[in-house]
């Protein structure tokens, strides 16, 4: 199966039906208990220099889920895009 990618049009349109709070409360509970891990970021600089990677990756044990965020920097000629 192949993942699904959303542009930022179609993540807003779900943001609504998401929980997202309560999913994040039970997420940073079970961070707390040791029943989640998040390592720390990593970062990933662009050889030219002209930008960067963020990469944050979780797993909630509980429900057998894990997640990864990827935040790009990337400098155009006359700002960040």
């Amino acid at each position: 199966m192949l993942p699904t990618l959303l542009d930022a049009a179609a993540v807003k349109a779900l943001i609504p039906k998401l929980q997202v709070q309560p999913a994040l409360r039970e997420m940073f509970a079970e961070l707390a208990d040791g029943k989640a891990v998040q390592p720390p970021q990593s970062l990933t600089l662009f050889p030219s220099g002209k930008g960067d990677v963020i990469n944050y990756q979780g797993v909630l044990e509980k429900h057998q889920v894990f997640g990864a965020k990827l935040s790009p920097y990337i400098a155009g000629e006359d700002s960040a895009i």
